[in-house]
């Protein structure tokens, strides 16, 4: 493993592998469209410009490459079909070329948990009890979103046979660079209150980029290779081993940013079912989708969204680096540096 292409190179995840793989020695080419803000990225990286909708610029940015490490994706749109066509048409169009090749990469693509679902009943039945999803559960999104990313895993599967390819499923990623996760850190610096949809009792999973790089980095050389038409095999979940609570979620980010007393403030679904209500309208008006939209409530009314690492850590020797709250505290000092916080 010695070349390598990145596809969303620019987006934050994206940063942190390229950084990663640089780090190991590799050569990195780094797929970019014109639009995209490569200020970020490293200048060691080659960059080429290219989209997963043209055919010929991904045979281009696939000369002398040996892994292709697949972040391109969509994660909000206005309309389902907009999220299809890049998560599932787009990772089809990738996968065709890099099967095409005389001698195939290897296909490390990453999904996402909404792809496999939120969490499962407990195995003893007992009533209200919940336990992190497995890699071995069915998969059952909830979100258009999700049902994206799950086509494009099986779009891509489809080619399993001709290449070898490996799933990653993250949960919550957070990091520096990243601008989703950001406004939770500014509301609780500056009006000190932790807003939490529902209960804020629900489990969830994270992970910090620079660890989800090493785990993509791990499973391309070790990994075990997907099967056409098994879900199981060669996915794995890349998750901090310790689930929290959103609201254990807040007292980390609290005690990291000096506000370990903020006010939780429960929000009731319907009222954050209100808000993405406007949100929708307010993204139409300015062209751009927000983060708190309709189907991303979706995901919220299902409770909560965590995940059981232990398969990438047998079969690929994978760990997270730091504890969660350290990457927390990471992100913030980041945040802070960068005049974001």
């Amino acid at each position: 493993m010695k070349h390598a292409l990145v596809t969303g190179a620019s987006g934050f995840i994206g940063h942190h592998l390229v950084e990663h793989l640089l780090q190991q020695g590799l050569d990195v080419r780094c797929l970019v469209r014109p639009s995209s803000d490569t200020s970020h990225l490293a200048p060691q990286a080659e960059n080429v410009f290219g989209c997963l909708d043209d055919p010929a610029s991904l045979k281009e940015a696939m000369r002398d490459i040996d892994v292709v490490f697949h972040l391109a994706g969509r994660t909000k749109a206005f309309h389902s079909d907009e999220l299809f066509k890049v998560n599932e048409t787009g990772s089809a169009n990738l996968a065709r070329v890099c099967a095409d090749q005389s001698s195939p990469p290897i296909m490390v693509t990453v999904s996402s948990l909404a792809a496999a679902g939120p969490n499962v009943p407990c195995d003893s039945g007992a009533n209200a009890c919940m336990r992190p999803r497995r890699e071995s559960d069915p998969v059952a999104p909830v979100s258009d979103y999700g049902r994206s990313k799950l086509a494009g895993e099986r779009a891509i599967r489809n080619f399993a046979d001709q290449m070898p390819v490996s799933i990653v499923r993250p949960p919550i990623v957070l990091g520096p660079l990243d601008k989703d996760g950001l406004e939770l850190f500014k509301t609780m610096r500056l009006l000190r209150i932790h807003v939490m949809p529902g209960s804020g009792d629900h489990l969830f999973s994270a992970i910090a980029a620079p660890d989800l790089a090493d785990a993509l980095i791990a499973v391309a050389r070790s990994g075990r290779r997907c099967r056409d038409g098994d879900d199981t095999t060669g996915c794995y979940f890349a998750a901090d081993p310790d689930p929290f609570t959103y609201r254990e979620l807040g007292r980390m980010v609290g005690r990291t940013i000096a506000r370990p007393r903020a006010w939780p403030i429960n929000v009731p679904m319907p009222l954050v079912h209100g808000m993405a209500f406007l949100n929708e309208g307010l993204g139409r008006l300015r062209g751009h989708p927000h983060i708190l939209n309709l189907d991303k409530i979706r995901e919220a009314r299902a409770g909560g969204w965590a995940c059981d690492s232990q398969k990438i850590s047998q079969e690929c020797g994978f760990h997270v680096a730091e504890p969660l709250q350290q990457r927390i505290h990471e992100t913030a000092q980041w945040y802070r540096d960068a005049g974001w916080l």
